[in-house]
C-alpha cells in the first residue's frame, strides 16, 4: 500500500501535470478539504487530486491498470499504413469505374430509345470594330480553322 502522497504523485504523473516524482514536496503537500494537493518546494500548488482517486491509487494492482491505461497505444507501421493507402485508393478507382459504368449503361439506354444528347461546338468570332459598325469574322471550329462564312458546314453535317 502507498501513502496518500505517493499515491497522488503517481496520480499527477499518470495525468501528465507533473514530470517527475522530485517536483512535488511532501512537507508542503497535504490533504485539503476532500482533495490532496501537492506542492512544489516553494509552497505553489502544482496538482490537486480528489481523495477519492488517491485511495483508489494505493492499492498497486490499480495502479498499474491505471499507469497501462495511460499509456499511449501502439502505433501503427509505415507498411499498414501504405497498406491502408493503398486500399483506399483501389477502392476509389473501383467507385470511379463503376460511376463510368453507369454514365455508359445511361447513355446506352438513351442510344436505345432513340433519347438524342446534345453536342456542343466551340465557335470562335473575331471582332473588330465598335458598335453598330462592328464586323464578325468567324476564326475556327472546334479548333478547325474557317475561312470564311461560306466554309462552315451545315449543322445537319456535324452531327453525322
Amino acid at each position: 500500500m502507498l501513502s496518500n502522497f505517493d499515491a497522488a504523485v503517481e496520480a499527477a504523473l499518470i495525468r501528465k501535470e507533473i514530470s517527475s516524482r522530485e517536483i512535488a514536496d511532501e512537507n508542503r503537500s497535504g490533504q485539503r478539504g476532500n482533495n490532496f494537493e501537492l506542492k512544489n518546494s516553494n509552497g505553489k500548488v502544482v496538482s490537486r487530486i480528489s481523495m477519492e482517486r488517491v485511495e483508489q491509487l494505493k492499492d498497486p494492482e490499480a495502479l498499474a491498470n491505471a499507469i497501462a491505461a495511460a499509456q499511449p497505444k501502439v502505433q501503427v507501421s509505415i507498411e499498414e499504413l501504405e497498406a491502408e493507402e493503398k486500399k483506399r485508393k483501389e477502392e476509389q478507382q473501383e467507385q470511379i469505374e463503376k460511376a463510368k459504368a453507369e454514365r455508359e449503361a445511361l447513355l446506352n439506354t438513351f442510344k436505345e430509345r432513340g433519347i438524342k444528347r446534345w453536342d456542343y461546338k466551340h465557335i470562335r468570332l473575331d471582332y473588330k470594330g465598335r458598335g453598330i459598325t462592328q464586323e464578325i469574322n468567324l476564326l475556327d471550329i472546334d479548333g478547325e480553322r474557317v475561312r470564311g462564312w461560306s466554309d462552315i458546314p451545315r449543322i445537319s453535317k456535324w452531327y453525322r
